[in-house]
């Protein structure tokens, strides 16, 4: 290798200058020192560049650029000068030198974007892995898993369907369009939500064409015990229908979407019932049990339990309001709690702890609703529902809860309705779900 270094340095000398500067040996040991190093390649290197017309400062310092610095700068333009390339740049040297440099820092720059957003994928997950166990702890627990499904009722998604049901689809008497239109919004919302088995079981009434609505989640095991969820979703013939019943219908889709975006199955079949004709004297709910019971595969006997929700929501004006839970006719003696829905509703009005100024009374009678076929079938069954009371009207137990008097009007329509009510409803009866199946 010595002997290698020896002849390039040789070559080198003989084609730097007639007469170099700097004397060598065959050795190529230019400064005579006894070893061929890095200061004998810069001194055959000053000997090359004494072919340019350089200044004596630049000959003897080696600092060719003239910054004060001998720097590699320096021994690159040394190397440009001994294979005879002038000592600058040409405009094209320049160009490809910045185009270089550019590419360069587009690469950086696209590797610290990359890094930066591996960085952020990666909190992202940590923080989703982080709420997933965070949730699943929660869940681990009957309190938990009510607060859970509670928290997860949107106000947007319940605003977004009061202004379907009402703006769009306000007067649903049945046998008109309206209804028809409000039954296929119920089904093709039941199938977004991720349900699977929508029944639409079709009867009339009076010449009027109706439909019961049923959205079924199959439980872990066949032929499971029945929850029931009910709301009704036709009108009075005169009404915006915003309290009655468009707010029952949006807790009971909203209660609907939730439990289907579970994706679990629970130790009991849910069903979800939007009946008709209830302004009839409750006819969907009683043609819903005369079809489970007379139906090639019956199911009424395996239902456990129903609950409904009528009148979810509050005006804004016409007095106090009370949440009345009700587990059957105002003509019936005694008191709701000893029932399991009502109880649930118990524990979870005691564990949110709101209802603002509001009431609450848990007597047996709060009106008429649609619990009443299925009470006077025998199922155990509860009703909530915000009212107003009237001591003077009392009978029985029902402390003189009534209706608001302007219920079946046009005064009943988004303009005269209280959100909070309706949201606050829906997080009770989510919590209360979340109580009965646990």
């Amino acid at each position: 290798m010595k002997k290698a270094i020896s002849l390039l340095l040789t070559v080198l000398l003989l084609s730097a200058a007639a007469a170099p500067v700097f004397a060598a040996d065959a050795t190529g040991d230019v400064d005579a020192d006894g070893a061929v190093t890095a200061a004998d390649a810069r001194l055959l290197l000053r000997a090359a560049v004494e072919l340019e017309t350089l200044s004596p400062e630049q000959r003897l310092s080696g600092d060719l650029d003239e910054d004060g610095v001998i720097s590699a700068a320096d021994a690159r333009l040394a190397l440009r000068l001994a294979v005879g390339l002038p000592l600058g740049e040409t405009e094209e040297e320049r160009q490809r030198r910045e185009e270089r440099e550019r590419q360069e820092e587009e690469r950086r720059r696209q590797e610290e974007e990359e890094r930066r957003r591996q960085e952020e994928e990666e909190e992202r997950r940590r923080q989703e892995e982080e709420e997933k166990r965070r949730l699943e702890e929660q869940k681990s627990t009957r309190e938990g898993y009510m607060t859970y499904l509670a928290g997860r009722v949107s106000e947007e998604a319940l605003t977004s369907k009061m202004y379907s049901l009402v703006g769009d689809l306000s007067a649903r008497y049945i046998g008109t369009a309206q209804n028809t239109y409000a039954a296929n919004w119920i089904v093709t919302s039941l199938y977004n939500y991720g349900f699977e088995d929508v029944r639409r079981w079709g009867f009339t009434y009076n010449g009027a064409a109706c439909e019961n609505i049923v959205g079924v989640l199959p439980a872990k095991t066949a032929g499971a015990q029945i929850l029931l969820f009910v709301a009704h979703y036709d009108t009075h013939v005169t009404t915006g229908g915003a309290v009655d019943n468009s707010s029952g219908v949006a807790l009971m889709m909203e209660l609907a979407r939730i439990l289907a975006s579970e994706n679990r199955s629970f130790d009991y079949e849910i069903r979800f019932l939007f009946s008709s004709a209830e302004e009839q004297g409750y006819v969907g709910c009683y043609r819903y049990i005369d079809y489970v019971a007379s139906y090639p595969n019956p199911s009424f006997s395996r239902h456990a339990f129903v609950f409904n929700s009528d009148m979810a929501g509050a005006p804004t004006m016409g007095g106090p309001w009370y949440l009345a839970i009700s587990t059957g006719s105002c003509y019936e003696a005694g008191t709701a709690r000893s029932n399991w829905g009502s109880n649930a509703v118990d524990h979870a009005k005691a564990l949110l702890g709101y209802l603002g100024e509001a009431g609450y009374y848990s007597p047996v009678a709060a009106g008429q609703t649609d619990i009443i076929p299925f009470r006077n079938n025998g199922l155990p069954c509860v009703n909530v529902s915000w009212r107003q009371i009237y001591h003077e009207r009392a009978h029985g137990s029902d402390y003189g809860l009534a209706s608001w008097s302007y219920i079946h009007s046009w005064t009943d329509n988004l303009n005269n309705f209280n959100w909070d009510s309706l949201y606050n409803m829906t997080r009770l009866v989510a919590a209360a779900a979340g109580d009965m199946l646990y």
